[in-house]
């Protein structure tokens, strides 16, 4: 009889347990939807496709969805059960990743606005390094998933050293675009608009950042920001 109860009222910790297997696979198809989004900027900013600017936002109604119904878990989680030290790391850091994959499907709605727009009038012909800072970003949000997923910290570092690239890409591209305004001064609002863009890939690295910081938090307990 005691084995039999046993199967059919599952204990706190097989409950917690599948619970936060749950939680882990939404994450996952997150990460998936938003890393997938990201992918899409390099080929964006070549072509100005406008069925890669409805497939972003369609992904982008998906991930605000997911987000919520990822947010609410983690809250359930930690109502219902009394989780562990490590398992409370597991649902902060799921809290904190959620939200930032969320706010880099922003970003990738904002440059796809920007493109948009771009589509519409005369190109600027300057050599701004956007596919470069699209293609650092978009590896950036994939190694900070994976990095969180294998709990690694050492590919955490390799999301923070990407970012000081990304950074350093960011500023080239501020120049060039300011030097590009002063020689074209009929092109001001395709600059402005690249320079949006251009900030728009680097908060993109910098919420990659934010997610491999977890890995930190999840594996040491330490919160590593700054």
């Amino acid at each position: 009889m005691k084995q039999a109860e046993s199967i059919l009222e599952p204990s706190e910790t097989e409950l917690q347990h599948k619970d936060l297997l749950r939680l882990n696979d939404r994450l996952l198809s997150l990460g998936q939807l938003v890393s997938g989004s990201v992918g899409k900027v390099s080929g964006l900013l070549q072509t100005f496709d406008p069925v890669l600017i409805q497939e972003i936002r369609q992904t982008e109604t998906e991930v605000n969805a997911l987000e919520v119904e990822i947010e609410a878990e983690c809250l359930k989680l930690l109502a219902l059960h009394r989780p562990s030290s490590f398992d409370l790391r597991r649902i902060v850091s799921g809290i904190k990743v959620n939200s930032n994959l969320e706010r880099i499907g922003d970003q990738v709605i904002n440059i796809a606005e920007r493109v948009e727009f771009l589509a519409n009038i005369d190109r600027l012909i300057l050599d701004h390094a956007m596919n470069s800072m699209s293609a650092t970003s978009a590896r950036m949000v994939k190694l900070s998933l994976e990095a969180i997923s294998q709990q690694d910290v050492s590919l955490a570092e390799r999301v923070r050293e990407m970012d000081r690239e990304l950074n350093a890409q960011n500023a080239r591209s501020y120049k060039t675009l300011q030097e590009g305004m002063e020689q074209q001064p009929n092109m001001v609002r395709q600059a402005v608009s690249y320079l949006t863009i251009s900030s728009n890939i680097e908060r993109i690295g910098d919420l990659a950042t934010n997610i491999a910081g977890q890995v930190v938090f999840l594996v040491h307990g330490k919160i590593d920001r700054h």
